[in-house]
């Protein structure tokens, strides 16, 4: 499972990590950013506001302009790898 959400998440960054330096530590390093994705990025607990998925994970996806292959249901834009989240 952490394999997969790994997998998932270096490919939703491929491009832009791509196209700029890699930073080492820090916040934005990929380790943190992991992290973040997973235990911030996605946690709710009861009576959090609605979650909207522009808002919250805008820092991990780039949502004006999604390109890509994404392997989760929740990617903006037509190319998801799956299209149904019972699978």
């Amino acid at each position: 499972m952490k394999a997969l959400l790994l997998a998932a998440c270096l490919l939703a960054l491929a491009e832009p990590v791509a196209a700029q330096p890699c930073p080492l530590d820090g916040g934005n390093a990929p380790l943190a950013l992991h992290k973040s994705w997973i235990m911030e990025g996605w946690e709710r607990n009861e009576g959090d506001p609605t979650f909207v998925f522009a808002e919250k994970m805008s820092r991990y996806y780039d949502v004006k302009a999604p390109r890509g292959v994404f392997y989760d249901n929740f990617a903006p834009g037509p190319t998801q790898l799956f299209d149904n989240a019972a699978v």
